[in-house]
């Protein structure tokens, strides 16, 4: 060649040979023999120039894609042989992936061995996972999947079940979250075998989805067609057809349950801490195309009885663009399947389509045959029984990439979603309405002022009448504004309606005094500059002096209304806390103090007490607004036992006592390193049965329609992750208490 490059280009076509393999382009997946590379040919050159670093790399590759068709025992042979040329790799990334794929190699083999050979197997792991924890410590984002892999698997082999599924789940999430894809993808199929030798055939599913899933957005069709050809009946019966009814189907618990609640719940609180609709839109899309497993899709809105694409999204190398867009209609769009968006929107339910292509009932829209369309799911955005947008998100890679558990991931997001986007939506308008109430104030004051100048050129003797009318006539302008502000802002929550009320209540009194002034400086016009005796008659009846006494104690008591509303802003905002999403040391007295007045409302309507015992404690660090959320919780579910426990109509109480409802909150030091927080109520308790169940995702004693199951099961995991635990005492007919117990230090655990 005219650089003399052959050895580059060699080895180029050696890593090109395996992209084939994986992307099903060779006549056998572990065999480097193909359109670009023989290794037949090239490996018995190297091995008589004794290239070190090439024969690494040919063998690592070929453990490998041993490992990944199944071939555990020549994987590690593969592995051996590789490592046997070590030296010629000193410092290579490569060298990472030979110590991962040989020890799941060795594991995976590892049945298949005698007693001797299981033992030398496991002390040849120990020693490769020294190293990998090594590298995990100093790199986590790029190591410390590998080494839970590995372990789970090592756990699996000695019977280690419980340690086994949670090594899995965090291989699979600290792949995911690091976007080695791949791994992920392998992660999940080897949950996927655990599960199903255990004779969990419903979890095993749900793995057996995520693997094919992962494994389509890597892009390995070689893979994809090896699952399809060992699994099929599996993968069939995942997949989801077509129908409406999807939405009222009954879905397995177990993909429900695999569902990870700590992220959903941090992208839940990531889209309720949004008040700004263009960066809402944009967080929402991005989050239900990585939650979903999409390639594309996009946000649509309900804008005056027609549907609105504000948002697209689509997923690039390994994060998904997102362009917000101003409006474009569905019905002119040709980015999105309009027949399929309206026949969600005028159903209001869920819609999972597995082929698009072979659906009937869209079998018209030009964008199916246009696009070739396979993978489909659309869900409604519902507020209040009213659908305001739904969430379309697509997959071209293969059919049946979504299935119920997926959409209804995407249906809780919705829903969180909703009530954001209205808030979104109110603020945006009172934006724009304080804008357009300023520019009318500024109008006013203009002619105001131009009327004064053309009252003093005119009468020039009536100065201090027109400085009166113009303070009359500004105390007006003011009215004007917050009586505007007090239409827009009606649907502010009860406790901070109440203040708002009073203020406008003394309002009344302050518009009455000042069209007593107006009536009196009326007078001095018809009368100045020597006041008449009917004039003096009016100071006297209208009792000038008591307006002027009375005067301040109602901007007083304004000021108190004030007062108020700020207190309860600045609870709520100590409440969530959602810009602060670092650890925080805080008072955790002030957290409880700020939901307890948050939840203030409900308490004083059905008549609850509360007692605080606060014990002197240290600040504690957490992450102030996932605390908050589970004390929240914890407190929402114990007003909900007493307002059971002390019906306020009809019926006596069912309370074992006569004592008044209450709910008991202490603190106390549990050492030096742990703090505890006791929530105990006095209402009718509960049996063992439901206690041990009572933090079960979606389990609840509530009726229909009153609870969803998940406030307790979602403050459980933000206290397991603040290394804490949360515990029940329960008893029937004599109430329940539940104890929050957390580190002071994060570090500590």
């Amino acid at each position: 060649m005219k650089y003399r490059q052959e050895y580059t280009v060699t080895f180029l076509n050696m890593f090109q040979q395996v992209w084939l393999n994986l992307l099903g382009k060779s006549t056998s997946p572990v065999q480097l023999t193909g359109e670009a590379f023989d290794e037949q040919t090239v490996v018995p050159i190297w091995k008589h120039d004794n290239n070190l670093t090439a024969l690494f790399f040919i063998y690592s590759y070929k453990a490998m894609l041993l490992y990944l068709f199944k071939d555990p025992k020549q994987a590690a042979d593969s592995a051996r042989k590789a490592a046997q040329y070590a030296g010629g790799i000193p410092g290579l990334l490569i060298a990472a992936q030979h110590n991962f794929y040989y020890s799941l190699a060795l594991l995976a083999e590892y049945p298949n061995l005698d007693s001797n050979g299981q033992n030398q197997c496991l002390k040849q792991v120990a020693s490769l996972q020294e190293k990998m924890q090594e590298w995990a410590t100093n790199a986590p984002s790029n190591f410390q999947h590998k080494y839970d892999l590995v372990q789970a698997e090592t756990a699996r082999v000695l019977g280690q079940y419980e340690t086994a599924m949670g090594g899995y789940d965090r291989a699979i999430q600290g792949a995911s979250d690091n976007n080695y894809i791949h791994e992920a993808a392998i992660a999940s199929e080897r949950a996927f075998e655990f599960h199903l030798a255990r004779g969990r055939e419903k979890m095993a599913q749900f793995y057996l989805q995520e693997a094919y899933r992962y494994y389509s957005r890597w892009g390995s069709e070689a893979k994809l067609k090896d699952l399809v050809s060992n699994y099929s009946h599996l993968l069939l019966q995942t997949a989801t057809i077509t129908t409406p009814e999807v939405a009222t189907m009954t879905t397995g618990s177990a993909n429900l349950g695999a569902i990870d609640f700590e992220s959903f719940m941090q992208a839940s609180q990531a889209i309720s801490g949004e008040i700004v609709l263009s960066k809402l839109v944009n967080k929402l899309l991005k989050i239900a195309i990585q939650n979903a497993g999409a390639q594309k899709g996009c946000l649509v809105l309900v804008e005056s009885d027609n549907l609105e694409i504000v948002a697209t999204g689509k997923f690039s190398g390994n994060d998904v663009d997102v362009s917000v867009l101003l409006s474009e209609p569905v019905q002119i769009s040709t980015a999105v399947p309009a027949r399929i968006l309206n026949y969600v929107w005028r159903t209001q339910k869920g819609l999972v389509i597995e082929d698009a292509r072979c659906e009937t009932k869209f079998a018209s829209e030009p964008y199916i045959e246009n696009h070739q369309l396979k993978s489909v799911l659309c869900a409604p955005i519902v507020d209040r029984g009213q659908v305001i947008g739904l969430l379309y998100l697509e997959n071209n890679l293969a059919p049946g990439m979504f299935n119920p558990a997926r959409l209804e991931v995407v249906k809780l997001l919705a829903s969180q979603a909703a009530t954001s986007i209205e808030n979104a939506r109110l603020v945006g308008d009172l934006e724009a309405a304080n804008h357009k109430l300023e520019d009318y104030s500024r109008d006013l004051e203009d002619k105001v002022r131009e009327k004064t100048r053309e009252l003093q050129a005119n009468n020039q003797h009536l100065t201090h009448t027109l400085q009166a009318l113009q303070q009359t006539q500004a105390q007006l302008i003011q009215t004007e504004k917050m009586s505007s502000l007090g239409q827009l802002v009606g649907g502010i929550a009860h406790e901070i309606n109440n203040p708002i009320g009073f203020i406008f209540t003394n309002l009344t009194y302050v518009k009455e005094y000042a069209e007593q002034l107006l009536e009196l400086t009326h007078a001095y016009r018809e009368n100045y500059p020597h006041p008449a005796p009917e004039i003096e008659e009016l100071i006297e009846n209208i009792e000038l002096d008591y307006i002027e006494e009375d005067f301040p104690n109602v901007i007083k008591s304004m000021r108190g209304g004030a007062d108020r509303i700020r207190s309860i802003v600045l609870s709520l905002r100590n409440f969530s806390r959602l810009d602060e999403s670092e650890l925080k040391e805080v008072n955790i007295h002030e957290g409880i103090e700020s939901t307890l007045l948050i939840l203030q409302h409900r308490q004083k309507s059905k008549g609850i007490q509360t007692i605080e015992e606060y014990a002197k404690l240290p600040l504690v660090e957490c992450y102030t607004g996932q605390l908050n959320q589970a004390l929240m919780n914890i407190l929402s579910n114990a007003i909900d036992a007493l307002e059971m426990a002390f019906p306020t109509e009809g019926g006596a109480a069912i309370a074992p006592n006569s004592a008044p409802p209450t709910i008991k909150i202490s603190t106390y030091l549990v050492s030096d390193s742990r703090i505890a927080i006791s929530i105990a109520d006095n209402g009718q308790g509960m049996t063992e049965e439901v206690r041990a169940k009572m933090f079960d995702p979606f389990f609840t004693t509530k009726p229909i329609g009153k609870g969803t199951g998940l406030g307790l099961s979602i403050a459980y995991s933000i206290i397991e992750k603040h290394g804490g635990t949360l515990r029940c005492i329960s008893e029937l007919n004599k109430g329940t208490e539940l104890i929050v117990e957390i580190p002071v230090k994060q570090s500590q655990f």
